[in-house]
């Protein structure tokens, strides 16, 4: 019986933690003023950097489900739209959907601070002069982003997912849920 208990206790911690959905707005400080990465800021499928209309238009979904933990699909919180980044052009929502995932990765210990990197390409995300998004070797400023926990959608997200031992683990990976 031991052996059995102990064999399903090894398993439960190998088990690797991907699989969660978290919710927030991605933000920068430009020129004194902190804006929202917005989704909808021109037509169905722009992203940009603006003061958001409603509270909507500036929520994204990151889906780690099926990648690793690090790596998440991001989507509007209310559609099915992905980020699509593609050198040489701004970033866009594909309405298709494509589950594409971003390298998420946290680059300040004290405040939610992070970089997003094409994984292919291993090219940053970056804002553009013109408050757009877009893929980018440059390393400076543009490429960090503040990301802001929707704590009700985050939430009710984490219970729905039933996913309790990794509570913890996010807690400690993003120090803000």
């Amino acid at each position: 019986m031991r052996s059995y208990l102990l064999a399903g206790f090894l398993a439960a911690l190998a088990c690797p933690t991907n699989g969660l959905v978290f919710k927030d707005k991605i933000k920068q400080t430009i020129d004194g003023s902190t804006l929202s990465l917005l989704h909808d800021a021109q037509d169905a499928t722009s992203v940009q950097f603006g003061t958001a209309p409603n509270p909507d238009s500036e929520s994204w979904e990151f889906n780690t489900e099926g990648f690793a933990d690090d790596e998440a699909v991001i989507t509007p919180v209310d559609s099915s739209k992905t980020l699509v980044c593609e050198q040489g052009s701004p970033c866009h929502l594909d309405p298709a959907g494509p589950r594409i995932p971003i390298r998420v990765t946290r680059v300040d210990e004290k405040n939610p601070i992070f970089t997003f990197q094409d994984i292919s390409s291993s090219l940053y995300l970056s804002r553009t002069p013109d408050l757009h998004l877009e893929l980018s070797d440059v390393q400076d400023e543009s490429i960090y982003f503040t990301l802001e926990a929707i704590h009700d959608l985050a939430v009710r997200s984490y219970r729905n997912l039933n996913h309790e031992r990794n509570g913890p683990f996010w807690e400690v990976m993003y120090g803000y849920w």
